[in-house]
């Protein structure tokens, strides 16, 4: 079981151990490898540590045949023992407990970055609202969800020409078509619950630029004039930092890597040639995941076999 855990926290850093050869992949299919690598990972470490748990788990409920059977099953060694056990429940505690404040956190925020009716100047557009907010800062931000609100500011309004607004809105429209806001709200969790980990962190960052990567390509595409126009419109508008979770246009943190990226060619269209790897890892971690949920089970009969 301390296997899984370590192969949970591999697939977790390994977007960020790998980001310079991510960055060589449509961004599209670069958010999307790297999503699936946290969220396997994020499954496989609360997996491992459910496991190790169980036998003290049991034991303080009582059930001291159960936990005895687990024990014997994934044997001492492996579970690490009352210790081992003891030391499982208490992470699997604090992760659950960051993992649950962290996303109802990014719900308050979310909802708190909805701007009311009577606040600026809005326009329903195609399935989503335009607003206007009386701010004299460049301001550019995408609220998913049910709100579906494009939001810029009087002040980006007025910095940018009419090219250089067009493709601000055509990137935040794209996070709209593309649901980047799933993506988004999955790397703040993640890296709330389990950032104190090596590498979570930048593997949550190469996310956060895959997706407005993502959105970059798709609102300028491989024409250099429009290319040239969004990187301006970047500049203009780089410093203004949105909160977890919301896909803000100017994040200064990923400006530079967005401005080199507009600069050069634009990437090959996403192609299918890791759809084996996908499958071969997740075919490994799904074997240890099920493996690990052998011990959670109950017993039944008279031969008190712990089933999936």
């Amino acid at each position: 079981m301390i296997a899984v855990v370590a192969f949970g926290w591999g697939l977790l850093a390994l977007p960020g151990l790998t980001r310079r050869h991510l960055s060589r992949l449509h961004p599209a299919q670069w958010s999307r490898l790297t999503a699936w690598a946290i969220g396997m990972g994020a499954g496989l470490v609360a997996v491992g540590l459910l496991a190790m748990s169980a036998p003290t788990l049991f034991e303080g409920m009582g059930a001291h045949h159960l936990a005895a059977f687990c024990r014997r099953l994934i044997h001492d060694l492996l579970a690490g023992g009352h210790v081992g056990g003891g030391i499982a429940v208490g992470f699997l505690a604090v992760l659950s407990f960051r993992a649950v404040s962290s996303w109802r956190r990014l719900r308050r925020g979310r909802r708190s970055a909805v701007i009311e009716p009577w606040v600026g100047d809005h326009r329903t557009e195609d399935h989503y609202e335009f607003v206007v907010i009386p701010a004299s800062e460049p301001i550019a931000l995408t609220v998913g969800g049910s709100a579906r609100q494009v939001i810029v500011s009087d002040g980006l309004v007025e910095g940018l020409s009419e090219d250089e607004l067009m493709m601000v809105l055509r990137h935040e429209i794209a996070h709209l078509r593309g649901r980047h806001h799933r993506f988004l709200v999955a790397a703040a969790v993640v890296e709330a619950t389990f950032g104190w980990l090596p590498l979570v962190s930048s593997s949550a960052q190469a996310m956060r630029l895959g997706v407005e990567r993502w959105a970059d390509e798709e609102a300028a595409g491989p024409d250099p004039r429009a290319r040239r126009t969004l990187g301006t419109a970047l500049m203009a508008a780089a410093g203004c930092r949105p909160q977890p979770g919301v896909a803000g246009f100017g994040d200064v943190e990923m400006a530079v890597e967005r401005l080199k990226a507009l600069e050069t060619t634009p990437p090959a269209a996403p192609s299918g040639w890791w759809y084996p790897v996908v499958g071969l890892v997740t075919t490994t971690a799904t074997s240890l995941a099920v493996t690990s949920m052998a011990v959670l089970g109950v017993s039944l009969g008279s031969g008190g076999i712990c089933y999936f």
